[in-house]
């Protein structure tokens, strides 16, 4: 009993702690964003991505982070990829609208 209680040991994480880490830099981020320390958000992003890629929200905060930076052709991209997870999703959509208008009055 006790030997098949150590094999355990070695596998991944289990779905609890995975889903308590998307969580956690997911919020890191949002928190990171919130209080304007855009570079500081970056590698929270990323680290919340490789957790949870299929989350658009974060790949939105990813972008908003370049929207401020006005890095505009960094953030469309990232925008599409929220939509594309999500095609409902009115703040990655509504942020893209914005960037397109605003290029076409260039």
């Amino acid at each position: 009993m006790q030997q098949s209680q150590y094999k355990n040991e070695n596998k991944p994480q289990n779905t609890t702690t995975s889903n308590i880490l998307k969580l956690f830099y997911k919020l890191g981020a949002e928190c990171y964003f919130a209080k304007g320390n855009y570079q500081e958000c970056i590698p929270i992003i990323l680290e919340a991505l490789k957790f949870n890629p299929d989350d658009p929200e974060i790949w939105c905060i990813y972008a908003k982070v370049f929207i401020v930076k006005k890095a505009f052709e960094y953030a469309k991209p990232l925008l599409k990829k929220a939509i594309n997870l999500d095609p409902n999703y009115k703040e990655a959509k509504d942020l893209l609208a914005i960037l397109e208008k605003d290029r076409t009055k260039k």
